[in-house]
């Protein structure tokens, strides 16, 4: 339920506040550092405009915000003054009073408006993004809301589909022109990245909670937990260096 309600499909999450927990899925898997690395430096390269999907996927990533509120967010929403950025909707385009169209949905009550400080990160993609908004400037108006961060040639908003549609292809092809595999991804494993990155970062639950916009923490100590058990994966590979350099001293004794 609560990935419905990360990708709009809900507007709450109506299972959230039970007595018992009966869920036993396992959030989506994140990227790993070293699928990052070969994402942002190889995968990325391979766009036809590979800056304009390299900053999409960094603030993305770095405000681990759903897809439809990345496509949604104005100009009004950042504060380059104050490296913050507002988020209390998202854009959509599906099937409403019968026509297909684009439209803005708002949060829930309990989660209605969240204020994001940005990275150094993004406050530079947000920079170029500027720059680009100059030259190509947002021409559409969505429920009173205009001036679109992100937008296509023509100035109309980005269709949040064509984002996953353009990650399938992108990846098709780094895998087949290197013959190297990759796992499948969609934009939500950019927000999923996101919280992982801050978990790895031991930012705080309640933080995370905040900033990805999640009615409970539960979701969030599942992210913990596997970040907490590749560190651990991690500190017992020292194990077997150790034994090895021993074995070297007692070589050269």
């Amino acid at each position: 339920m609560e990935m419905l309600v990360d990708d709009n499909i809900l507007g709450r999450n109506p299972a959230d506040g039970c007595c018992r927990d009966y869920s036993s899925s396992e959030p989506r898997e994140a990227m790993t550092p070293e699928e990052r690395d070969v994402f942002y430096n190889e995968i990325i390269k391979m766009f036809r405009d590979a800056e304009k999907y390299y900053l999409i996927f960094t603030v993305m990533q770095g405000l681990s915000c759903r897809v439809s509120e990345l496509v949604g967010l104005t100009w009004f929403d950042v504060n380059m003054k104050r490296r913050e950025v507002v988020i209390d909707h998202g854009l959509l385009y599906r099937k409403k009073n019968g026509k297909t169209q684009f439209y803005i949905t708002k949060g829930t009550d309990k989660n209605k408006k969240r204020i994001i400080p940005m990275t150094d990160e993004v406050y530079r993609a947000f920079q170029k993004l500027r720059e680009k908004s100059l030259k190509n400037p947002s021409k559409r108006e969505v429920d009173g809301y205009s001036n679109f961060v992100f937008v296509n040639q023509r100035g109309g908003p980005m269709y949040p589909t064509n984002i996953n549609k353009a990650l399938y292809r992108i990846v098709d092809r780094y895998k087949e022109k290197t013959g190297k595999d990759f796992p499948t991804i969609s934009n939500h494993i950019f927000r999923h990245t996101g919280c992982t990155v801050m978990a790895e970062a031991e930012v705080d639950p309640s933080t995370m909670k905040y900033i990805m916009g999640h009615t409970n923490v539960k979701m969030i100590l599942k992210v913990y937990d596997s970040v907490n058990l590749e560190r651990i994966r991690q500190q017992m590979k020292k194990l077997n260096k150790k034994p090895m350099e021993e074995e070297k001293q007692r070589a050269a004794i």
